[in-house]
């Protein structure tokens, strides 16, 4: 029985629980941190950082990307870096690595202004420990301590470009670029021998509600090579859960064009591997941010969330997104909370497998 939305009453209780605790208690956080009421003084500030902490992951970091490219631009000459617990990414950007909250907040301390360019109500833990603060802690709107306005500055999770929001934080500090190019993408050679033409899959997604499912992926897989006989790398990270899903799919596909490298390359290594492919296939995820730069072209499944949302703007044009629009409740998830889906995945089961084999006859196997 559904009561909302195609979820269940007990759905919409939890979820209004959890979220209420966790805004409630970033949010009282947040107000503690207004009683110091600061003064902004750009040239005075020797010392930036900008806080990224999880849940964010990998696809989050490169979408933030060309905002603090910009904020070190305009900084230049002072210390502008990122909190992360994400390995080193990008030529021009620092990263300082995070090793516990203890030695986060020293970080923290000993910075003239942190930034939340997306929002992680963890980053709502150091507002104490900062002196001047600014971008989304507890909720969508811009919290600072020195700027006004922020309240007025509202982002939509489901339905807004991820820069967007990222590019309403420099309005607020008086920074005026429509520069939204992205830093350099790190990408280094596998020890592993490379076969000379080959199409990149990364199958894998944590979340069941952003993943095309097994079948779907075995059908895909099997009739690229069986009209094309072009090799296949499967890509992943080393996490227990992606290298036995990935190892299902090649087990199913029992094929010698199948090459797993799953859980064998490091960030920069997948990097490289996509950038020289023929083609990217995946779910909205880390890899597919890196295609979306990388990639000739990218061939993407959307479940739960909106892609105009997510896919960086001026890229469109090699990248094929699919979906089915059957679920009246999709784009459901707000990257918050996860919704609890009614619909069997249907935004995902209903995808045409045939329509994705003829873009990339037509578009990527010519």
């Amino acid at each position: 029985m559904t009561s909302f939305r195609g979820q269940s009453l007990t759905f919409w209780i939890k979820y209004g629980l959890k979220l209420t605790v966790m805004l409630v208690l970033s949010s009282l956080v947040y107000l503690l941190a207004l009683m110091k009421k600061r003064q902004y003084e750009k040239d005075n500030l020797r010392d930036i950082t900008i806080l990224f902490l999880p849940p964010l992951g990998i696809g989050d970091l490169i979408m933030i990307s060309p905002f603090v490219r910009i904020l070190q631009k305009e900084f230049k000459g002072h210390k502008v870096k990122v909190l992360t617990h994400l390995p080193s990414l990008f030529e021009e950007i620092n990263f300082v690595k995070f090793e516990g909250y203890l030695k986060a907040i020293e970080t923290v301390k000993a910075s003239d202004l942190i930034v939340s360019p997306t929002l992680c109500l963890r980053h709502s833990l150091f507002l104490p420990f900062s002196k001047l603060f600014i971008g989304y802690f507890s909720n969508c709107f811009v919290q600072s301590n020195f700027v006004k306005g922020g309240a007025q500055s509202r982002y939509d999770p489901k339905n807004d470009n991820y820069s967007d929001r990222a590019f309403t934080i420099l309005r607020l500090l008086g920074i005026k670029s429509e520069d939204a190019s992205f830093p350099i993408i790190k990408c280094h050679s596998p020890s592993v021998s490379l076969p000379e033409r080959y199409i990149v899959v990364s199958p894998y997604g944590k979340l069941k509600e952003k993943r095309l499912p097994v079948s779907k992926y075995v059908k895909l897989l099997k009739t690229i090579i069986d009209e094309f006989q072009i090799p296949i790398i499967l890509i992943g990270s080393n996490q227990k859960d992606e290298v036995k899903f990935n190892k299902l799919i090649e087990s199913k596909v029992k094929n010698n064009l199948i090459m797993n490298l799953t859980g064998k390359l490091n960030i920069t290594e997948a990097a490289y591997v996509i950038k020289n492919s023929i083609c990217f296939i995946g779910n909205d995820s880390g890899p597919a941010h890196l295609a979306y730069h990388l990639a000739p072209r990218s061939f993407v499944f959307f479940g739960a969330v909106n892609p105009s949302a997510i896919i960086p703007k001026g890229t469109k044009n090699k990248i094929c997104v699919y979906f089915s629009n059957k679920c009246q409740y999709r784009p459901c998830y707000n990257g918050l909370i996860r919704p609890k889906c009614s619909k069997d995945y249907i935004c995902l089961e209903d995808i045409d497998i045939r329509s994705v084999i003829h873009d990339l006859k037509k578009l990527a196997l010519q």
